[in-house]
């Protein structure tokens, strides 16, 4: 294990705030997150390049088992999957 590892959160924290600090941006925007049908189309989209691409279905089900999956995540999800 690292050495740095304790102070990864602080410094995590000090850079966060920086970015945050007056003057930085104009405003700053909320995006929720996708709900379960969103979900399900983020998947179509990361995975229909694929040979064997997901069923509806199977898209459907893992988009109710993801709730509080972002974008981000999802696409992450399918780039792990792709890779297994």
């Amino acid at each position: 294990e690292s050495d740095l590892a304790p102070l990864v959160p602080s410094c995590l924290f000090i850079l966060f705030s920086a970015g945050r600090s007056a003057g930085r941006f104009d405003r700053e925007l909320y995006f929720g997150l996708p709900g379960a049908a969103a979900r399900a189309d983020i998947l179509r989209v990361h995975t229909r390049g694929w040979r064997l691409p997901p069923s509806a279905d199977l898209r459907r089900a893992l988009a109710e088992a993801t709730p509080g999956f972002s974008g981000a995540d999802l696409k992450a999800l399918c780039t792990a999957a792709a890779l297994a």
